[in-house]
């Protein structure tokens, strides 16, 4: 078969299952962000540190499903002992990596260390995240928290959108510039290429407050268009840097055209934290 029909097939089942978990319920939600959770970060350790400090990965994955499964508890849980022993059992587990490596002969076992603990903020945090775009309200200590993942959604499409738009401009107005944005991580990505995924990403927020919520907070979810858009590509370029320290051309091959699941969501993990952090100012 054709790669670029298996690239796109194979694009159209992710985004199924992914715009079908968030919007059935909370629970599919959950189930999912934390598969995803796991197998990105075996990804990563399998790059970063793949013949050592298997006690340190099992911990890492097991912190990091934990980071993502408190939030959850935190943000739709009733109120009560639940969230505190999530971040008890979050923190234990953190802690365990550290004292892990009294246990075992490692060469380097800081850097051990490093990439186990950066595997928790870099891929599971931003996951994590996702947790508090999906709750439709801040009284967070009473009856629990209603579920609406329209949001992430909307950043989800705008994401998809800045994507789309930088292939398109890359492969047209790109070629004829050839301005070429990050040589040394990216030799394929243009300036014209990235402009355009900035604008479509923009239009796309513009389109997305009108159809999905009413017309209201335009302004919002054009400068989320710009934010998703910049950060999305420092993403891109990050885990190219990554990819490229390590050897690797693709982080695995869970996604047939697509590579791995960090190349699927190398924009999401960067990009999802100022997105966070813009939506909470802005709400202030």
């Amino acid at each position: 078969m054709n790669s670029t029909v298996v690239r796109t097939l194979s694009g159209i089942v992710f985004i199924g299952m992914m715009v079908g978990a968030i919007l059935l319920s909370r629970y599919t939600f959950i189930a999912l962000t934390t598969v995803l959770v796991v197998l990105g970060m075996l990804e990563f350790y399998r790059m970063t540190i793949p013949n050592i400090g298997v006690l340190q990965k099992v911990l890492g994955i097991l912190c990091g499903a934990a980071l993502n499964i408190m939030f959850f508890i935190f943000f739709f849980g009733r109120f009560g002992i639940f969230p505190l022993i999530a971040i008890l059992l979050f923190l234990a587990l953190f802690m365990a990596i550290f004292i892990s490596l009294l246990y075992v002969k490692l060469e380097k076992p800081f850097e051990v260390l490093g990439y186990a603990v950066l595997g928790v903020v870099y891929i599971a945090l931003p996951f994590a995240l996702m947790n508090i775009w999906t709750s439709s309200s801040s009284d967070l200590f009473l009856e629990g928290i209603k579920y609406s993942g329209l949001s992430l959604i909307a950043y989800f499409v705008i994401l998809w959108s800045n994507d789309v738009g930088a292939y398109c401009f890359g492969m047209t107005i790109g070629r004829i510039g050839n301005h070429k944005l990050f040589p040394r991580h990216s030799p394929k990505k243009t300036w014209e290429g990235f402009i355009g995924g900035v604008l479509v990403a923009m239009l796309a927020g513009y389109l997305l407050s009108i159809w999905m919520f009413g017309g209201d907070k335009k302004m919002f979810w054009i400068g989320m268009g710009l934010i998703v858009s910049i950060f999305g590509t420092f993403g891109d370029l990050i885990e190219s840097m990554l990819k490229r320290s390590v050897g690797v051309k693709d982080s695995g091959s869970i996604m047939p055209g697509h590579g791995g699941i960090l190349d699927r969501f190398d924009g999401v993990l960067l990009s999802f934290i100022p997105a966070s952090m813009y939506m909470f100012i802005t709400t202030l």
